[in-house]
């Protein structure tokens, strides 16, 4: 009996396992496939076909990128600094959204009871055209005030509508949702910053 209650168990845990690594490469690949799009490093480089481009459209659903957009905007989204992309995958019928948040353009998270940066995957997760376009993940990278990439976060589809309809928390959500918050380059950054001003002012003195 002990053998027979121990077998599923290890099932769950290996098919936990290969779902995490599925979402993770997805993640990854949508991450190298913006920053392709936005920066064209494979052109630049000399690099052919990538994986990204295998996966995906080599480009992003520009009609469904702009009426998801003023979905969410209307939804309460910053209307300012919001680059979003829908990206299909060639074979099937999911989609990827992806969305730049630029606070050099004007944006800013909307304070409210939800964590801020939650609630824009929630209010860019429950758009119509979210579904209607089969968004199987939504991502977003955040670039603060001079223009440094701040954090990078992305959650499932489903995760995101449980979290929208009170079935799972914020805390819930976090702890398997992608995230990258990168605060300890942005500080380290900012001392450079400040020891150089406190370094050309002490020479400016003497």
């Amino acid at each position: 009996m002990a053998r027979s209650d121990s077998s599923p168990r290890v099932k769950k845990k290996r098919g936990c396992l290969r779902g995490c690594l599925w979402f993770l490469l997805i993640i990854l690949v949508l991450l190298g496939l913006v920053l392709g799009l936005l920066f064209r490093v494979p052109e630049r480089l000399g690099i052919g076909s990538t994986r990204a481009e295998k996966l995906l459209s080599p480009t992003p659903d520009r009609v469904a990128s702009a009426k998801m957009l003023q979905e969410a905007k209307a939804a309460g989204l910053s209307p300012n600094g919001v680059h979003l992309y829908v990206l299909p995958m060639k074979e099937g019928t999911a989609s990827i959204a992806f969305a730049v948040l630029r606070a050099t353009e004007g944006f800013t998270f909307v304070r409210g009871q939800r964590d801020p940066v939650i609630q824009t995957l929630v209010t860019l997760g429950t758009t119509a055209t979210a579904r209607q376009s089969g968004v199987a993940v939504v991502g977003l990278e955040f670039y603060d005030e001079k223009d440094r990439s701040y954090m990078t976060v992305a959650g499932r589809m489903e995760d995101i509508q449980k979290v929208a309809q009170g079935q799972m928390t914020d805390e819930e959500f976090m702890r398997i949702a992608y995230g990258d918050v990168r605060i300890d380059e942005v500080l380290s950054a900012d001392i450079d910053a400040l020891r150089e001003l406190l370094s050309s002012s002490s020479s400016s003195s003497q």
